[in-house]
C-alpha cells in the first residue's frame, strides 16, 4: 500500500475540485498520462528516427539495397546474434 501525502495547496484543489476526493479517479488519471507520456515518448523517438532516415536519403547518405541483398545481411546478422545468444556451459543448470 502506498500513501502520499503532498504539501501543496494547487495539487489539493485540483484533487478536491477536479476529483471530488476521489482516490480511484484520480489513480485512473495518473495510470492514464503516464501511458499517454510513455506512447509520446515512443513517438517523439519514432519521429525522430524518420527524421534522420530521410535526411540520409536526402544527402545520399543512406545506402541502399536490393531485397535479395538486403536478405543476405539480415541472413548473416541474424546469425552472428544467435552465435551470440548460444547459452555456454556457465549458463546451464547443474543436474
Amino acid at each position: 500500500m502506498l500513501t502520499l501525502q503532498i504539501d501543496d495547496r494547487e495539487i489539493e484543489n485540483i484533487f478536491v475540485e477536479g476529483f471530488q476526493s476521489n482516490k480511484e479517479k484520480f489513480l485512473e488519471f495518473i495510470q492514464s498520462s503516464y501511458a499517454k507520456k510513455a506512447s509520446l515518448e515512443a513517438y517523439e523517438a519514432d519521429k525522430e528516427r524518420f527524421i534522420q532516415t530521410y535526411k540520409s536519403m536526402k544527402d545520399g547518405t543512406m545506402q541502399m539495397f536490393s531485397q535479395e541483398e538486403a536478405k543476405k545481411k539480415m541472413d548473416v546478422f541474424l546469425s552472428r546474434r544467435c552465435d551470440m545468444l548460444t547459452p555456454t556451459d556457465d549458463f546451464l543448470p547443474s543436474l
